[in-house]
């Protein structure tokens, strides 16, 4: 037992006297050269922007460079090379100091970076005399929202693509810019310091032949809208409403919803499949006093057009005169201003007008009857385009759209 012990006590001296003879490990110090900064640019702006931080020693490993926006940590680093990084500011963003790492050092402030309110727009408009979605060569349009920065340099603008002529007036919640000589119809587009927004409208250079019903019209064919409607017109979706954008006279307006006080006309929303869709109607019966007589209603819409041949289209969808057509008419009519004239009686068209058109008699529901009348303009004009109607007890029309075509 004393032999093995000496043995064992022999062998670990070896060991020591070996270990004893080897070199320790070899450790590597690194240190990486201090980096200085001079500033960023821009000072200010919109979260998702991108600044770009001027210096020196950042090297060129993007995963070793952290930039932190008040705080929050930039994750898109555009690029990094020695003496400038390009950085895209976190949506999150806040106002405050910029803060730089590059490896193990740390700049606690490079700067200090304002994050400015995102600008919008909420309307484009053209002032042609035509209407505001034509604004040809030269006409100025309104740009309106909130937020636009009011510096002309970091301000610019297009029509479809093509840069505007001139901008005129920078304010923070208005823009007035001059139409190029040349685009196609289509979007605005409002570029802020890099941040670029699309205008909510289209506009165009001028009018093509076809459907121009969009251009001129509104709320001119379902789904309708009554947001015009008031608590006391009892609308709800599903019975009688005021069609927004018309001018529709207080005779027209002779029916009165369960349990309303305030009378409305114009769209009747009753059939099962038109709730919340609508029919333009005017109707006299089924009612009170008031509901069952309708004398000079009057349903229109005024605008002003280019010179022109155009036509009006409508769809009858039912119809039903008592007394037609001595004791109940309606007429589509055309005429210059801003209303339309009275019938004399129901069996003679309203005069003076330039078209007119007795709306047909008869039409049983669902069997649509198409019905079309034509007019001329040689200059630029403002004409109202409706319908007027005296009825008796027991008469209906209902139509499906209003249509306006430049031939």
């Amino acid at each position: 037992m004393k032999k093995l012990l000496k043995y064992i006590s022999l062998s670990i001296s070896a060991i020591a006297l070996l270990w004893g003879c080897e070199k320790g490990p070899d450790f590597k110090t690194y240190t990486y050269p201090e980096q200085t900064t001079t500033g960023i640019s821009p000072a200010s702006g919109f979260a998702t922007s991108y600044v770009t931080i001027k210096g020196n020693n950042f090297g060129t490993l993007a995963g070793a460079v952290k930039v932190y926006f008040g705080g929050i940590l930039a994750t898109n680093l555009v690029s990094v090379i020695n003496d400038q990084i390009v950085v895209q500011v976190p949506s999150n963003a806040v106002s405050g100091k910029v803060s730089l790492s590059v490896w193990i050092n740390t700049i606690d402030s490079v700067g200090t970076y304002t994050v400015l309110p995102l600008p919008v727009t909420v309307s484009d408009s053209s002032r042609s005399s035509i209407a505001p979605i034509i604004a040809a060569g030269g006409d100025t349009v309104d740009i309106k929202g909130a937020n636009f920065l009011t510096d002309p340099t970091q301000v610019t603008i297009d029509f479809n693509g093509v840069p505007a002529a001139k901008i005129v007036t920078l304010t923070a919640a208005l823009i007035q810019v001059i139409a190029p000589a040349s685009y196609t119809a289509g979007k605005l587009n409002v570029t802020f310091s890099g941040f670029k927004i699309t205008c909510p409208t289209a506009l165009a250079p001028g009018i093509s032949k076809g459907d121009i019903s969009i251009i001129f019209l509104k709320n001119y064919m379902p789904p309708f809208t009554t947001n015009n409607m008031t608590s006391a017109q009892g609308f709800n979706g599903s019975n009688w409403g005021t069609p927004d954008y018309w001018t529709v006279n207080s005779a027209a307006q002779n029916q009165l919803n369960g349990g309303a006080t305030q009378r409305c006309g114009g769209l009747n929303f009753g059939k099962p499949n038109k709730k919340n869709i609508g029919e333009l109607c005017l109707q006299a019966g089924w009612s009170d006093a008031i509901g069952n007589v309708l004398t000079n209603g009057k349903m229109y819409q005024t605008i002003t057009l280019p010179a022109g041949d155009y036509r009006v289209d409508i769809e009858v969808v039912e119809s039903g005169f008592q007394g037609y057509p001595n004791s109940s008419n309606m007429y589509l009519v055309v005429a210059n201003g801003s209303t339309l004239p009275d019938l004399a009686s129901p069996g003679t068209a309203p005069a003076p007008a330039l078209a007119t058109l007795g709306v047909q008699n008869g039409v049983s529901y669902g069997s649509n009857v198409d019905k079309s009348l034509t007019f001329t303009l040689t200059q630029n004009t403002q004409v109202s385009i409706g319908f007027v109607a005296t009825m008796v007890a027991n008469s209906y029309v209902r139509l499906n759209y209003l249509k306006l075509n430049l031939l």
